[in-house]
């Protein structure tokens, strides 16, 4: 390898054989492998060198050398995560063969558990549709039965008192108020008999009593064929009264029309009785006045015993 004294040329080259120096030293001349800070060769970085040797050999940190070397060729580094975008979670991919909801066309093959409806359903079956049936027309009696041939013979004076109560009694009459008003318009005609002598027992008075005892609405009938039969008169008066409040006083006493009956016949607002209706209330309010007296004396004998 060469000593120092024996004039040879040195491997490595020693301080001073002046031979050239494999890895040069800093007096020989020649160029430093890794040159010096003098030597004028690239400007390696000398152990004994300091930040501007290295500057020089290489260039600024990240200079060609550098970046060339340790570099990846071909295509470029992954860019640097932030702390933040590791932390966020990862997107999974999207997949084909994931669960999806199913279309309108996959509803019908879709499993679906039995509701409660449905099951009520299946264990009730459905009963046919009643259709109701329709609602009994409401009748008229009086105009379903004609009771005029029945009306003419009562009035007919064929029979009176018991044998012709017997003989109503198997008749049927729908109107009283129309029979009251035919036996007044055939019998009284023009000139009324204030007293009512036709409402005798012994004549027709006790067959109309067998037709209308214990019933106020054919009492009150009894009123209003009166009623009627003097608007067609004109409701006239006779020494000084009414004939219609001498007629209703008839009634009362024989027992044709109670006080009840009176009391409904006046309140009665029904359209078919409306004929002749208000003159009658007012020729009759002495009547009713009497009435209403007689109730009140009635009263006070009731509290004296």
């Amino acid at each position: 390898f060469g000593g120092r004294d024996d004039g040879g040329p040195s491997r490595f080259g020693g301080r001073d054989d002046g031979g050239p120096s494999r890895f040069g030293g800093r007096d020989d001349g020649g160029p430093s492998r890794f040159g010096g800070r003098d030597d004028g060769g690239r400007g390696g970085y000398d152990r004994r060198g300091g930040r501007d040797e290295y500057d020089n050999g290489y260039g600024q940190r990240g200079g060609d050398r550098y970046d060339d070397r340790y570099e990846p060729q071909g295509r470029p580094g992954p860019a640097k995560s932030s702390v933040a975008d590791l932390l966020k979670p990862k997107v999974r991919p999207v997949e084909e063969n994931i669960l999806k909801a199913p279309t309108k066309a996959h509803e019908d093959n879709i499993f679906k558990p039995p509701t409660k409806k449905a099951e009520e359903k299946e264990e009730k079956p459905s009963k046919p549709v009643e259709t109701p049936a329709p609602a009994p027309a409401t009748v008229d009696v009086a105009k379903a039965i004609d009771d005029t041939s029945v009306i003419a013979e009562f009035i007919s004076g064929n029979k009176l008192g018991e044998d012709l109560k017997s003989w109503v009694s198997d008749q049927i009459v729908t109107s009283i108020e129309k029979l009251v008003f035919t036996l007044l318009q055939e019998t009284e005609k023009l000139n009324p008999d204030i007293e009512c002598g036709w409402a005798e027992p012994t004549k027709y008075g006790a067959a109309l009593l067998s037709l209308v005892e214990d019933d106020l609405l054919k009492q009150v009938e009894v009123l209003v064929g009166i009623q009627k039969y003097c608007d067609k008169l004109g409701f006239p008066k006779l020494n000084g009264e009414s004939v219609v409040q001498a007629m209703f006083r008839s009634m009362y006493k024989f027992d044709l029309a109670d006080e009840d009956a009176f009391d409904m016949w006046k309140e009665d607002e029904t359209p078919q009785y409306e004929q002749g209706k208000m003159n009658a209330v007012i020729q009759t309010v002495e009547w009713f006045n009497w009435l209403e007296q007689d109730d009140e004396d009635d009263e006070e004998d009731d509290e004296e015993e």
